[in-house]
């Protein structure tokens, strides 16, 4: 019989990569916009590993940016699959655990979305024609 945990990490684990693409797409949209790129691709990454625990474990941080954080989508990236796979979360706490990150998901691609038809709007309304 397979492990319920391991189900759920699966499923965490995918849903984690749907967060992450939005974050990556937005991110790149709004280097579109900017003159020099390296420091959106460097300030993305740089919140993106301190606020999804790759750098240092979510548990580890003081208790009001341990709050902030899992308010944050990074959370969703490492944070969320982490603590299902080691167990930290029963059943319905990692089911919750990934609503949210498809909740996430969801309201990033709609923002990445919104920004990408904004942007051809930008761009054709000024070709000259």
């Amino acid at each position: 019989m397979p492990n319920p945990h391991g189900l759920l990490f699966l499923i965490s684990l995918a849903a984690s990569l749907i967060v992450k693409f939005g974050i990556v797409y937005i991110s790149g949209l709004l280097c579109f916009w900017s003159t020099g790129s390296f420091g959106i691709v460097w300030a993305r990454t740089a919140l993106t590993n301190l606020f999804s625990g790759a750098l240092v474990l979510l548990a580890f941080f003081p208790k009001w940016l341990e709050t902030f954080s899992l308010l944050l989508p990074f959370q969703s990236i490492v944070h969320t699959p982490a603590i299902i796979y080691l167990e930290q979360v029963n059943g319905m706490g990692a089911l919750r655990l990934i609503v949210l990150q498809i909740i996430w998901g969801i309201l990033l691609w709609f923002a990445g979305k919104g920004l990408w038809n904004w942007t051809v709007r930008q761009i054709t309304t000024r070709i000259p024609g």
